[in-house]
């Protein structure tokens, strides 16, 4: 861990972007599609995936949760990585 600020102001640039920008309103709260498009600062279509392209994403929210701890934006992350665990739980298809 850096705890170093600067890394803290650099990945919440993104994430409060990422997290101020709509998802279509079909989307369960918490779930993201996989593809986000930096020139438009807009997701675009509806496809969501905890493997090939979307696993990243959430790896993500618990790694920056983890590593800026000790930052005030942490739970922020925290939130983010909880509401998608709980979406994925209820509204994704299982198979047995």
């Amino acid at each position: 861990r850096a705890r170093n600020p600067i890394y803290e102001a650099h990945t919440s640039a993104v994430f409060d972007k990422i997290m101020a920008t709509p998802v279509a309103s079909s989307m369960p709260t918490g779930l993201f599609p996989v593809l986000f498009n930096p020139e438009t600062g807009a997701w675009v279509g509806q496809k969501v995936s905890f493997g090939s392209l979307g696993d990243s994403f959430y790896e993500y929210l618990i790694k920056c949760w983890r590593s800026l701890d000790a930052l005030h934006e942490a739970d922020a992350w925290r939130r983010a990585f909880d509401a998608a665990m709980a979406a994925m739980k209820t509204s994704l298809p299982h198979t047995r």
